[in-house]
């Protein structure tokens, strides 16, 4: 009741001001820790579980959240800014092959290390280039009419930026349907998806302590794959590896 009673104030506070909020939360304290604190006397008699359960769950949760946070600052150095990108495939155009190559990128001003690494690589591109992101929103539903953005950079490379709610599945195969609308047509046959796949060593340089970095590493390695979360066919995917120092 006590947390209820501070979550309330963190979601309210900007939409009833922060004085109104307080006011009220104060009042619903003063029952809330009072009560809180006429059962700490449980604790050493069994009550104590539950909160070292709790304790457990929170420090997963807050590993997780840093060591994705450390995650994507590695990997954000090693992407490039999206115009200096466009400006060298233009400046030296790279063999192009037929059909559609999608992208996952979080950052939609950055060209992906996975199209990096891939172009260095294999010295191709496909004749379309898709860099995909995909926007959680703090609502819980966006309508299917509002949910795409679509921005045609050039040379073949569309992004697209899709929305979603937070109580929403995000499916890529349905988002490239929708993309029919903006004029983007996609063949499944002819379609490849990009993945990247970390291997982490806590080996690196990161703030996360190095039992965190372990952590994270297991967490990773069992958490749900993209192609499950984002409803990919398993079977038109291309995973590229690289090992991360955190």
């Amino acid at each position: 009741m006590t947390i209820t009673s501070i979550l309330f104030y963190a979601a309210m506070r900007d939409r009833l001001g922060r004085g109104r909020v307080l006011r009220a939360v104060l009042l619903f304290l003063v029952f809330d820790v009072a009560f809180l604190a006429s059962n700490a006397l449980k604790i050493e008699h069994g009550g104590w579980f539950p909160i070292v359960t709790a304790l457990g769950i929170f420090t997963i949760m807050t590993t997780w959240n840093r060591g994705r946070l450390a995650l994507g600052a590695y990997v954000m150095a090693l992407a490039r800014p999206l115009a200096a990108f466009m400006e060298e495939i233009q400046r030296n155009p790279p063999v192009r092959v037929k059909g559609t190559a999608i992208f996952m990128t979080a950052n939609p001003g950055v060209a992906p290390p996975v199209l990096l690494h891939h172009l260095k690589h294999n010295q191709v591109l496909h004749e379309r280039v898709i860099l995909l992101t995909i926007v959680s929103e703090g609502v819980p539903e966006i309508a299917p009419a509002k949910r795409l953005v679509v921005h045609d950079k050039g040379a073949g490379l569309v992004h697209i930026t899709a929305h979603y709610g937070f109580m929403q599945s995000p499916n890529v195969p349905e988002i490239l349907e929708r993309c029919a609308e903006h004029g983007i047509r996609t063949q499944p046959q002819t379609t490849t998806f990009y993945l990247g796949r970390e291997t982490l060593l806590a080996t690196g340089t990161s703030k996360l302590a190095r039992w965190r970095k372990r952590l994270f590493a297991f967490l990773s390695r069992n958490s749900r794959p993209p192609t499950d979360f984002f409803q990919i066919p398993p079977d038109r995917v291309v995973e590229m590896g690289m090992q991360v120092q955190l």
